[in-house]
């Protein structure tokens, strides 16, 4: 968002301010609310919390297998070992990771919702230049014949 409103405020001084407001209210309209979220998802990464479904799955997945874990060196008489502990910090460390990764998806998908912002953004303002610049052609093209149509009415009325 921050470099299409910088590019739309340096070409603001090429056209008038009504026609500028025109564009920011559609642009903010296209991508507001996309922004929005891209910002919400970017918020909840810096907070380092995961979307609630991913936790309890996480969660859910690390229960189970320190349960399975514990469950087999029982029945192998190595509850207390060394090696069951080690499970179980590998199941925990696993476990991290998942969580880990699943932050890094929301950072992801929060910076890919501000790209797409920012290009849907882009694509609106080069339609709007390209308009601008084929209804400028067009007034151009108008005022020429309309030039010309002021240069041979004298001799169509006789003056």
């Amino acid at each position: 968002g921050g470099k299409i409103r910088k590019w739309r405020k340096g070409a603001g001084a090429l056209g008038n301010k009504s026609s500028n407001k025109a564009l920011d209210d559609k642009l903010n309209q296209i991508g507001g609310p996309q922004a929005d979220i891209g910002k919400q998802l970017l918020a909840q990464y810096q907070s380092g919390k995961i979307n609630p479904a991913d936790q309890a799955s996480i969660d859910s997945w690390e229960q189970s297998a320190i349960a399975q874990s514990r469950g087999y060196y029982a029945k192998a008489g190595l509850s207390d070992s060394s090696m069951s502990n080690t499970s179980e910090q590998e199941i925990h460390a696993k476990a991290v990771a998942m969580k880990n990764q699943a932050l890094q998806n929301v950072l992801t998908e929060g910076l890919n919702t501000l790209n797409i912002t920012d290009q849907t953004q882009l694509a609106v303002i080069k339609q709007e230049l390209a308009n601008s610049a084929s209804s400028q052609s067009q007034l151009s093209n108008f005022m020429n014949s309309y030039g010309q149509w002021l240069r041979y009415l004298p001799t169509l009325t006789g003056g």
